[in-house]
């Protein structure tokens, strides 16, 4: 009996130790993948130094430090070197904020008038607000199906009038663009009005609050707006030119803004976001209401907390903000509350956020990101495709596997994509859009899973489609249109629509009002509809203008490269 105990024992020993094994095999696997994706990276892009710190529920699980932070002297980065920070500077001004909101000087719901500043708000109620309004309330109704025409619109999360005056919270969470509190504009200028705030509400500077608040009690000695003030040199930022090929040094000015200007290192970033995490610098009450997504007086969930984006994938909650100071800073932080776990990534030129569209409010266009959220918080780590490897190699690797691993997997081909279209490498661009379509094909799997009665198909700039069609019978058509709108959002550029050729008549256009996000960047729009056409005979065209089609695209494709209008017959 007692040798079966000691063989029993010596057998969870060893299972014990080989589990152990088996899970150091595969925590290195996945750091290594990560490691080879920035490598991948800085040397596509040239990006001079880099320095990357993930941590977790306070202990440091990967950190290094990549390049140099002076080319010419030879000086390597280190995770103790600072970085301009750019942007990331409006965490801790947000950080600031709510710290003298818990001390009673502050309100959210202050007004910046009484801060000395006079802000011109109209509260006009325009058509396109109403268009807007409308479109809301049609997608509340259709999730509560048994409202009743008395409910009040307050009580569908829909306001019926708008703020007079620009409070805090406006500039807080970039919907200070007028009418107040319907849309979110990322506005870095409005929100450096926040520092008079702070300066007026705490009677200190910028530089002296952030000392006393947040660098004193975490000990960061390699954090603040003046360079020359921290333990370590800070990076020499560089600008890349990737036609020319050429990296330049850039001059940068000392600015105290609670929009940009500071420096810090990516150990200081990691230790003030995991202190964030767990509650030592602001109350967890403060916490969510600047992680927690603004809500629009229409009732529409926007991409911005209070000085955080912030945004579900998932299942998870990703807080996160970029910095971008073209064109010589770089920088990522991005926060799983969930798991209290915590990515810093700073770089000293602007490759790793320039052209990504970050500022529309998804991590997942940025090339740091993606890779991270699929290696240590959504442990996909069997998807390690090397992206320089032959077209035909990637495309049998990708081919067969399931929407999960797919789904990532496009995202980090978008950024790839991105990141060679800033090196101006044309070959492995056109490489991918060919992968990118092996892996998603032409269609949603939402459309009609059948032969379409008419295709037309743009595949260049200014071009204009037409073809006929006849109906014998009275019947309905499905229609999907996938085309462009402009950066302001209020006007189409490429679109589709049907003509009824016997009474002159446009039966159906496509319209921003009606359109979705097609994926990709923002001005990428889809418009699937169902409409009754009588028998007759009829035209469907379709339009595009100079710029952003299929396959020269100018910013990040749709999901699916369909680019024109498409018809079944139901």
């Amino acid at each position: 009996m007692k040798t079966k105990s000691i063989i029993l024992a010596i057998v969870l020993i060893t299972s014990f130790i080989g589990c152990d094994a088996q899970n150091e095999k595969k925590e290195a696997n996945k750091c290594n993948a990560f490691d080879a994706k920035i490598m991948f990276l800085k040397d596509l892009l040239n990006i001079p130094a880099l320095s990357i710190v993930i941590a977790q529920r306070g202990d440091v699980i990967w950190s290094k430090a990549y390049g140099y932070s002076d080319v010419e002297n030879s000086i390597e980065a280190s995770l103790n070197t600072p970085f301009r920070i750019a942007s990331i500077t409006k965490t801790f001004s947000s950080t600031l904020i709510f710290k003298q909101i818990e001390k009673g000087t502050l309100s959210l719901d202050q007004p910046l008038s009484d801060f000395g500043m006079q802000i011109p708000a109209y509260d006009v109620m325009r058509v396109k607000h109403l268009k807007q309004m409308y479109k809301t309330m049609q997608s509340l109704v259709g999730q509560n199906k048994n409202t009743d025409d008395d409910v009040s619109l307050l009580e569908l999360g829909i306001k019926t009038s708008f703020p007079k005056e620009v409070l805090l919270r406006h500039v807080m969470s970039h919907t200070a663009a007028s009418p107040l509190g319907l849309n979110y504009k990322y506005d870095g200028n409005m929100y450096g009005k926040s520092g008079k705030v702070l300066r007026i509400s705490s009677g200190m500077s910028l530089n002296e609050l952030l000392f006393q608040e947040i660098c004193e009690p975490l000990k960061l000695s390699n954090t603040g707006y003046k360079v020359e003030d921290l333990k370590s040199p800070g990076a020499q930022p560089y600008e890349y030119n990737a036609r020319t090929k050429e990296l330049k040094k850039t001059k940068i000015r000392t600015v105290a803004a609670a929009h940009f200007g500071m420096w810090s290192s990516a150990n200081d970033l990691s230790i003030y976001t995991q202190a964030l995490l767990s509650g030592q610098l602001i109350s967890e009450k403060s916490l969510e209401m600047a992680f927690d997504p603004t809500v629009s007086i229409t009732g529409r969930i926007l991409p911005y907390g209070l000085g955080w984006f912030t945004q579900v994938y998932k299942g998870k909650k990703i807080v996160w903000h970029y910095g971008w100071n073209p064109p010589f800073c770089s920088s990522l932080l991005v926060l799983i509350p969930e798991d209290q776990i915590s990515l810093v990534v700073l770089a000293n030129t602007d490759g790793l956020s320039a052209g990504y569209n970050l500022n529309q409010g998804d991590v997942l266009n940025s090339p740091i990101a993606v890779p991270f959220l699929s290696q240590f918080v959504y442990a996909n780590n069997e998807l390690n495709l090397d992206w320089n490897a032959p077209k035909q190699e990637i495309i049998s690797q990708v081919i067969d596997m399931n929407d999960t691993e797919k789904d990532f997997l496009t995202k980090e081909l978008l950024t790839v994509w991105w990141a060679q279209f800033m090196a101006n490498n044309k070959v492995k661009q056109s490489d991918l859009i060919d992968i990118y379509d092996k892996m998603n094909g032409s269609f949603p799997s939402f459309l009609p899973q059948k032969e379409p009665l008419l295709v037309l198909k743009a595949d260049k700039d200014y071009q204009s489609l037409e073809e006929k069609f006849m109906l014998q019978n009275e019947r309905y058509i499905d229609i999907y249109c996938v085309g462009e709108k402009d950066s302001s959002g209020e006007k189409i550029c490429d679109y589709g629509w049907i003509k009824n050729l016997d009474t002159d008549e446009t039966v159906w256009i496509m319209s921003i009002d009606q359109a979705t996000h097609a994926g990709g960047v923002n001005r990428n729009i889809q418009d699937y509809k169902k409409i009754k056409l009588q028998a007759g005979n009829y035209s469907v065209h379709y339009k595009t203008d100079d710029s952003h089609s299929y396959p020269n695209w100018l910013a990040f494709p749709p999901t699916h490269h369909f680019w024109g209008i498409c018809i079944w017959e139901n």
